[in-house]
């Protein structure tokens, strides 16, 4: 839900300003602008006492003091407020109801200053509210208040807030239950905690690591072809021939293609190490980082999807990742926020759905496949980059370029073949009354779990080759960033497809738009 203007505030609540660290921070970034500002205007053309000087230095850290004097917060029974602003005055309330996550964040400064930033999101591109920074006690103590959307009867304010001349606080409810004053969290022990190690070796798997490392091996591979094509030593002067030029431009490649694998590993290390997953009786918590922190709730009623993310060195090296989507669109984007397990093992996958979504009704050897014109229709888009080759290597090679070309194109439909073959082994789909099943992909594996009850559309979509085929693209989407909420199924017989459409828009319609967030 968007912001929604709070012309008036609430009458009986009592506000709160962030941790004063907030002021320090904010002094911070004023003395950076500061220096950036009279590095621009330079130095020597700021004389002592001038008004540009004045303004340069009074402007930012006025600046900041005040907007930490104007930025205050409190909750109520109905929804989150925040005021700030100095010039632009923003008022927003935000609905408990509307509440997706809560989640914290914290640097090393932060950390050193037990304080953390609080992030409270909705469904929305822009209803989000951050404050920062508010003590760990307070920070619990809001996250507890806030995940609940009925007024709780404890007192709102956080026990260190500076009130800001607001008046008393109401009564609590007395139809609420009070916990009792000692009562302490559940310390429950982590669902799932992968070690360094394990992260390690699931990261290796990755993209972003397997790109540059087979970047490496490829030049090692050309470049030693050109060698053993003729490269010689050294010139009898000592100056460096065509030979060692290629070894340098080798090594230079090589270090590259390494350097970035290994400055990716390590900046995904730091993001996901210390990777904690806990269950409670209404939401999971997820704590992730080494240098900055981060900590988030999710409500699992809030949960869209589950996803399992294995590609063929991830099925090779026995590790698959888990992944969720929420309505959340801000959710932070910290590199472990979206798993459930960043370093699993296979099938482990199966416990977090129970955890996370409450029931699992389907499984792998459920699965029934699509059409087999799937293969099909698979070759058929493969083949189409054949003749383009062969011609490329035809028109400029002569007899020689026509060998080379018609034992690439053979090959290429060899691979083709093997490639279609194990496409249609791997696209798989089952539906229950409450979840839907569908996996996909021969290189980059997916399994998607989908509840029923967050499908926000489904549609049919075919080609034109397709039509043809009589095939048809079963999709469906749930709330999520971007098109990470889109579930497509390739290539069902079109009269299977329509009545795959229509068991899942009609429990869709079925299921009120509140149950669908």
């Amino acid at each position: 839900m968007a912001p929604s203007a709070d012309t008036t505030a609430p009458a009986a609540v009592a506000w709160s300003r962030p941790h004063p660290l907030t002021l320090v921070v904010e002094l911070g970034s004023a003395v950076r602008q500061v220096v950036v500002a009279l590095a621009v205007v330079g130095f020597e053309v700021v004389e002592l006492g001038s008004l540009i000087e004045l303004a340069l230095v009074v402007g930012p850290l006025g600046g900041a003091i005040a907007r930490w004097f104007t930025t205050r917060y409190a909750v109520d029974g109905d929804a989150l407020h925040f005021h700030h602003g100095l010039i632009w005055r923003r008022r927003q309330a935000l609905p408990r109801a509307n509440i997706q996550n809560v989640s914290t964040t914290a640097g090393l400064v932060a950390r050193l200053g037990s304080v953390v930033e609080l992030h409270v999101s909705d469904a929305s591109s822009n209803g989000d509210i951050t404050l920062r920074f508010v003590s760990l006690h307070d920070a619990e103590r809001l996250t507890a208040l806030l995940r609940r959307s009925v007024p709780a009867g404890d007192d709102p304010a956080p026990a260190g807030g500076d009130p800001a001349g607001a008046e008393p606080a109401a009564s609590p409810d007395p139809t609420e239950p009070v916990a009792p004053p000692s009562s302490a969290p559940v310390r429950r022990p982590p669902l799932v905690g992968p070690g360094l190690g394990r992260l390690a070796r699931a990261e290796l798997t990755t993209a972003a690591v397997l790109v540059p490392g087979l970047a490496g091996l490829v030049a090692v591979l050309v470049c030693s072809a050109a060698l053993a094509a003729g490269a010689a030593d050294l010139a009898p002067d000592g100056v460096p021939t065509d030979g060692w030029r290629r070894w340098l431009v080798l090594g230079a490649v090589v270090a590259v293609a390494a350097g970035a694998a290994a400055a990716n590993l390590i900046r995904r290390l730091v993001a996901l190490g210390g990777y904690q997953l806990t269950a409670e009786p209404d939401r999971l918590r997820i704590q992730v980082g080494l240098l900055t922190e981060a900590r988030i709730t999710v409500r699992r009623e809030r949960i869209q999807q589950l996803k399992v993310e294995r590609n063929l060195v991830q099925r090779a090296w026995g590790v698959e990742r888990v992944l969720f989507e929420t309505a959340d669109l801000d959710l932070p984007s910290s590199a472990g926020t979206r798993y459930l397990d960043p370093a699993g093992r296979p099938g482990g996958w199966r416990r977090l759905a129970l955890e996370a979504m409450g029931r699992l009704d389907l499984d792998e050897p459920d699965l029934q496949p699509v059409s087999r014109l799937t293969r099909r229709r698979t070759m058929a888009r493969l083949a189409l980059g054949t003749p383009l080759t062969l011609l490329a290597l035809v028109v400029p090679g002569g007899p020689s370029g026509f060998a080379v070309a018609a034992a690439g194109a053979i090959g290429w439909l060899l691979a083709g073949w093997w490639y279609s073959n194990r496409r249609y082994r791997e696209l798989g789909w089952a539906l229950s009354a409450d979840q839907l099943l569908v996996r996909s992909g021969v290189f980059a594996g997916q399994l998607c779990l989908v509840d029923l009850d967050k499908v926000q559309s489904a549609r049919l979509s075919a080609s034109l080759f397709q039509r043809r085929l009589g095939l048809t693209s079963f999709l469906v989407a749930t709330a999520g960033r971007g098109f990470a909420g889109l579930v497509e199924l390739p290539d069902l017989p079109r009269a299977e497809a329509e009545a795959l459409l229509a068991r899942v828009a009609g429990r869709a319609a079925l299921t009120p738009i509140a149950d669908t967030l």
